[in-house]
Order: C-alpha cells, then structure tokens, then sequence
C-alpha cells in the first residue's frame, strides 16, 4: 500500500459482483493516500485484504483534478461501438459528473454525480485553468483513450458478444466510460461501466438525459436509408472503376477494395446520416 501511494494521490478498487449479470459491477472503490498514518490503519488494510483475485487496482495520478481537494473529478459518458474491427465508434456529448466520493464503512464509494455535458465540462476546464489551455486538446485526447480502448480489447469483446448474443451485429457495444484528469487536464480512463439506466437514475435530469440519448440512439442503430447510389458516386468521382477478381480498385490500382470494405463505408455513410448527436470518435 505504502509503495503505490508514493506518486499516487490514491487508488481505485474495481471489484467484480458476483450477484450481478456477468459479474459486472457497477461503480468502484476510492482509497485515498492520505499519508502514512492513513495507509497502514486498520480500515486500509482490511480493504485491500478483501480484494478478490478478479478485482482491479488503478493507481491514480499523483496530481489528481479535484473540486474538493479531496476526491477526484470524474465524467462519465456514454459510448457507442457499431463495429469493432474496422472501429466505428461514437460518443455522446450528454454526460455525468462525478464531484464527490466518500468512502462507506462497507468500503464501497458513494458517488455523488450530476448532468454535465461536453460543452459544460469544456467550461469547467477553461475556468480552472484560467483560459490558458484549450479544452477542445482534452476531448482529443479522450477520443484517443477510447480507441486505445477498442483497440487492446476488441478480440475479447468480439469473442463475448458472440456467445452472449449469437443473433446481434456482431462488434456492437453500448458502455459507459469514465475518466479522471490531472492537473494538466489530461484524461485517464477510471472505469468502463454499462449504461447507467440499468443502476437507476438519481435524479430527473439524469432522467431527461438518458431519454435524449435513446432518443439519439434509435435511428443511429437501425438505420436503413438508401446510401449506395452517393458511395458509387464518391468511388466514381476518385477513379474507382476498375474490377480485379472480386475487387473494386483505383488507377494503376494502387488502393483496392473489398466487398467487406465496402458495406464498412455503406454502413459508416448510412450511420453518419441519421448520427444526432452522437460524435465520431
């Protein structure tokens, strides 16, 4: 305990439910580094001797973003996988706050969380750093993680949805994400969580939210509008004319596609017409 709070202002503890569907637990642990004395108590020691073999710590950073001085800010947002490999995934602007953790006798966090959005939390890291950094850099850098995200986990949950859902398309993931910043506004990712409908919404603004995601969601997810005449139009116009074997390639065919690559861009220009709000990552 004493070796990972020396440049960690603290921990969080992801533990499995085994009451929950999937083992899925919803929402994790803050242990604070809160000095020595804290570190070798009793309430210390008993938490990390009840993590279980499955559980996860994240080492927090040193200078970890807080409103309170005490625990860290946290958003929470939703996220949308229409495909997995080749990557289509989308965020919603429509988010959480978390400003306030406390920690239980049970040694589970208690989090209190409020509607932010995108734009709001834009707001929110201008004024803390006083207008000096741009925030448009922080949700870059949160597109990033994200697809880093996919990227290292993808075969896994490909493999997963399979058995779970044999019938679905197969890549599609709806999760919510969470991340902390540091002082310099940099993201790390806290926590993947399913949507937050399913743990119940605390609040009717929370409430409102949620159904202007769905609302988001519905015709991104069973689009069906007609898009092959404007991707034949696209390919045309760049020269794309030219068939070897089952392939479609350019001039001097210096790029080919397949017909694999072809529903991709049929699928990515049906979706991008009917996307909302929802934002490319």
């Amino acid at each position: 305990m004493s070796a990972w709070c020396q440049h960690s202002s603290g921990l969080w503890l992801v533990s499995p439910s085994h009451g929950s569907d999937k083992g899925i637990r919803s929402g994790g642990t803050f242990i604070p580094c809160n000095g020595d004395s804290w570190q070798e108590s009793t309430e210390a020691r008993q938490i990390i001797n009840l993590v279980p073999k499955e559980s996860v710590l994240v080492v927090l950073p040193k200078d970890l973003l807080s409103l309170d001085g005490q625990s860290p800010l946290a958003w929470q947002l939703r996220v949308l996988v229409t495909s997995l490999r080749p990557a289509r995934v989308y965020m919603h602007p429509s988010g959480l706050v978390w400003d306030t953790l406390t920690t239980g006798q049970s040694g589970s966090s208690q989090v209190h969380k409020k509607t932010l959005s995108l734009q709001e939390l834009h707001q929110l890291l201008q004024e803390l750093s006083h207008h000096r950094r741009d925030s448009i850099s922080t949700t870059e850098d949160m597109k990033q993680a994200i697809l880093q995200l996919i990227k290292l986990t993808h075969s896994r949950l490909m493999t997963k949805e399979a058995e779970a859902h044999p019938n679905q398309p197969k890549g599609f993931q709806l999760i919510d994400i969470v991340f902390v910043f540091n002082s310099s506004f940099h993201p790390f990712i806290l926590e993947v969580l399913p949507p937050r409908y399913q743990d119940g919404l605390s609040s009717l603004s929370a409430y409102l939210q949620e159904q202007n995601i769905l609302e988001d969601l519905a015709p991104l997810v069973l689009a069906r509008d007609r898009t092959a005449p404007s991707i034949h139009q696209a390919l045309t116009s760049l020269g794309f004319d030219t068939l070897i074997s089952d392939q479609v390639c350019s001039p001097q065919n210096q790029v080919c596609l397949r017909p694999d690559d072809i529903a991709y861009l049929l699928k990515t220009r049906r979706e991008q017409l009917v996307s909302r709000n929802w934002r490319r990552v």
